[in-house]
């Protein structure tokens, strides 16, 4: 994901980002304890499709899940895993804060640092979330 600030200090995601009701209160938590009180605003969006396009979306396997949290671009692992830059940025959007608000619940950060990420990962997958 990338994130822009100005000048002024002000911050702003590069493009809108897709998330259900559970997702966007998870997102709106971590936002909260990052920055304290946050004040949603609902804003109208014109409507975007796609038209007869056929997607067949490939499942994400732990092994790949491990490179989202890597700090290459999203171009990068894209290229990594051989999969499309969209799919890379869109499962970033929506799986990273998650896991980690999951992994750091559940006793799988130590100091900062994941031991055993892929296990916390394979553990996290298996759970509803």
């Amino acid at each position: 994901m990338k994130v822009f600030v100005n000048n002024n200090g002000l911050v702003d995601f590069e493009t809108p980002i897709f998330m259900t009701d559970e997702q966007f209160q998870t997102f709106s938590e971590g936002m909260n304890n990052v920055f304290g009180n946050i004040t949603i605003h609902k804003i109208e969006e014109l409507e975007k499709t796609m038209g007869d396009i056929e997607r067949h979306p490939k499942e994400w396997k732990p092994e790949e899940l491990v490179h989202l949290l890597s700090d290459k671009s999203h171009e990068e692992v894209a290229k990594t895993l051989g999969r499309e830059y969209f799919s890379v940025k869109s499962k970033r959007g929506v799986w990273i804060l998650p896991f980690k608000n999951w992994a750091e619940k559940n006793g799988y950060i130590k100091s900062g640092h994941y031991p055993n990420l892929r296990k916390a990962i394979e553990d996290y997958e298996r759970t509803e979330h």
